[in-house]
């Protein structure tokens, strides 16, 4: 089984991450509407939430019942998307003009390119995303991201393998269309990305730019797989909740 690299080196080519992250323009991925007419693109974002929500449910069920196993999950493969979907959708969720989303698109194009590039060249070969793989990636970048450590190659197999085995559960993911099962592995891997350049470039920094990239993190993982870094830590053994260790 191939393995994602730990998230460490920064992603080339996406060096404005960290000024996206500074300033209030970063995608909010809960985008919601009221009223009779909700916007397609609007229903299809909703959609992706109600997918998120439901793994964040089965993810929060799991870490409370059972520790993490070193047995193989079964791998999930979905067919690269031609063009991408993710990138015009987290776009369009940008605050700002045309030209800004128009950046927006380009910066997560970037990051979605290195991720199949660098993280993961064995899918790009296939043309298919490893699910569980994208998804990791983006938990391990995140949590490096908001509690400053290191994510060793063990803990990212751990987490992978947590990942299979819940949407190996999800009846909402087995109940997903096409699209959305590509729009959701592609903001995984673009927001892992995204997160693991950002704290890259954050991290000598210091002081605020450290804070925004902390915040973005937090943000992400709550509203794309319903975890509260505050609440998990992240070991050789995979993901678990603090309150389980400490009792």
């Amino acid at each position: 089984m191939a393995r994602a690299a730990a998230p460490r080196a920064s992603a080339r080519g996406s060096g404005c991450a960290i000024r996206a992250l500074q300033r209030p323009s970063h995608p909010q991925l809960n985008e919601s509407k009221k009223g009779p007419h909700v916007p397609p693109h609007v229903q299809r974002q909703q959609a992706t939430q109600i997918l998120a929500a439901d793994i964040g449910r089965l993810l929060q069920q799991t870490l409370q019942r059972f520790a993490a196993s070193e047995s193989e999950a079964p791998q999930l493969w979905v067919d690269a998307a031609a063009p991408p979907i993710a990138p015009a959708r987290l776009a369009r969720m940008h605050p700002g003009g045309r030209k800004a989303q128009q950046q927006a698109e380009q910066l997560y194009l970037r990051c979605l390119s290195q991720y199949r590039q660098s993280v993961r060249p064995q899918d790009l070969r296939r043309g298919q995303d490893d699910v569980a793989a994208a998804l990791a990636f983006f938990v391990a970048a995140s949590c490096r991201a908001h509690q400053g450590v290191e994510v060793e190659a063990a803990a990212l197999r751990a987490v992978e393998r947590q990942m299979g085995r819940i949407l190996c559960l999800s009846e909402r993911w087995h109940g997903a269309e096409l699209t959305e099962k590509q729009c959701y592995v592609e903001q995984s891997a673009v927001l892992g990305v995204l997160m693991a350049d950002s704290w890259t470039q954050a991290r000598p920094a210091g002081g605020a730019a450290v804070s925004n990239v902390r915040r973005a993190a937090r943000s992400y993982l709550g509203q794309l797989v319903g975890l509260d870094p505050a609440r998990i830590t992240l070991g050789p053994q995979g993901l678990a909740l603090r309150d389980a260790i400490t009792h």
